[in-house]
């Protein structure tokens, strides 16, 4: 599945660019400010990690519909989408995505400090249902997830603590690489919002065909 995803990878790389230049990097640099707003303007106790763990997944979550239809539509030879349909389709479905994720990642918060059930359940949902969204119909995602879970099982959270951690891993790297800059606070913004247009669309073809074979 790697070898595939590096394939799918190099075959629409200038896709890949225009989308990122677009859609994923500009996503990338408006939730780090808003992160670091929050780190600015909330009290420690407000708890600002927490909105910036969601704001990281966000970042991730957003663009999978936009991504996923690009490797199906490579893994199943249809017709190639236009650079005006990943657009579309990322526009579609953010609405969906953000109100989705709201309640979920709450509810996932709520759930840490009475046992970490409601946290696991939760976060697993974040990732998944993204992957199954383009299905617009309740009943249709909720076997779709299901689907996949009766196969990945606990892979499933090791696939989000990839994405979480990649994130974590970029973010010390950089925060480490450009601390001796001046204007450190946006060349690190801007450098890490290009690391992840590079990365999240390998992650997310890699995921899709994992899901995909489940599904």
């Amino acid at each position: 599945m790697i070898k595939t995803s590096l394939e799918i990878y190099n075959r629409y790389l200038i896709k890949i660019m225009m989308s990122s230049l677009l859609i994923v990097i500009p996503l990338s640099l408006f939730l780090y400010f808003a992160t670091y707003y929050l780190y600015d303007v909330l009290a420690q106790d407000q708890y600002p990690s927490m909105y910036t763990l969601y704001f990281i997944l966000l970042n991730f979550i957003c663009i999978i519909p936009m991504y996923r239809r690009l490797a199906e539509s490579d893994l199943e030879d249809e017709e190639e989408p236009t650079l005006l349909d990943l657009m579309k389709e990322f526009i579609k479905h953010f609405g969906i995505v953000l109100c989705i994720s709201i309640p979920l990642y709450i509810v996932a918060m709520i759930g840490m400090p009475i046992g970490f059930i409601p946290t696991v359940i939760c976060g697993v949902l974040l990732l998944l249902f993204p992957f199954t969204i383009h299905y617009l119909n309740a009943k249709k995602i909720m076997q779709s997830i299901g689907s996949i879970l009766k196969k990945e099982n606990i892979f499933v959270l090791f696939d989000l603590l990839v994405v979480i951690c990649s994130q974590v891993l970029v973010y010390s790297l950089l925060l480490q690489a450009f601390d001796q800059f001046e204007s450190n606070f946006y060349v690190y913004g801007i450098t890490k919002a290009i690391v992840n247009a590079c990365i999240f669309p390998f992650l997310i073809f890699y995921l899709t065909q994992r899901y995909r074979l489940n599904s």
